[in-house]
């Protein structure tokens, strides 16, 4: 894996391309901190690459969620007072 800050990036793309072709993932950094990871893509792969790229972030999200679901404290509900507010929204909803 190669670490390249954004600046690099602008001003050397050819270099990029040679690194991805070799295979190397790319993570993009500004002031030295990741922002983003660039990974190899070719027509073939193109279409599993981006549902893997979806299934990650959605990952993240489900992730994301229970940790707030934590912080809120309602990780411990029940499975009744789970659909006891979800009954409650719906009739809001109304």
């Amino acid at each position: 894996m190669r670490f390249m800050s954004i600046r690099e990036f602008r001003s050397s793309t050819g270099h990029l391309k040679e690194l991805l072709m070799d295979n190397e993932n790319v993570v993009l950094t500004s002031y030295g901190k990741p922002t983003a990871i660039i990974i190899d893509a070719n027509e073939e792969n193109f279409e599993n690459t981006l549902r893997e790229i979806q299934i990650i972030k959605a990952k993240r999200a489900i992730e994301s969620i229970r940790e707030l679901s934590v912080k809120a404290g309602m990780d411990k509900l029940t499975l009744e007072e789970i659909n006891q507010m979800i009954k409650e929204g719906r009739k809001e909803n109304d």
